[in-house]
């Protein structure tokens, strides 16, 4: 688990690194507000078997926000995108982030 820094809020992100933690992702899951996966790597994510929309961020390997994409409903597919490094799914409504901003993450100690 890291820490998402941004514009001094911090909310607790579960890390997706193995084949299986990023095939999974929140499918079959309901993610409330404060809910955050971190999916690395990963280019292009889908909503197909997720109980609920999500927010959902395109994360270069800097950490700037490339695209965000808000309440993404059940059963879509979103764009492949070369630039991107790493994905971030979260609850809707969890943390408000501008496209072209920079977040940050700290190891939990």
């Amino acid at each position: 688990m890291v820490k998402l820094i941004y514009c001094e809020q911090a909310i607790d992100v579960v890390v997706a690194s193995s084949f299986y933690q990023r095939l999974k992702g929140f499918v079959g899951e309901k993610p409330q507000k404060g809910d955050a996966l971190l999916i690395v790597p990963c280019k292009q994510v889908h909503t197909f078997f997720m109980k609920t929309s999500l927010d959902i961020l395109y994360l270069g390997k800097d950490g700037k926000v490339l695209a965000y994409y808000q309440k993404v409903p059940p059963g879509k597919i979103l764009p492949y995108s070369h630039r991107t490094h790493m994905v971030l799914e979260m609850g809707v409504g969890t943390m408000p982030i501008i496209v072209g901003e920079k977040v940050s993450f700290v190891t939990n100690s």
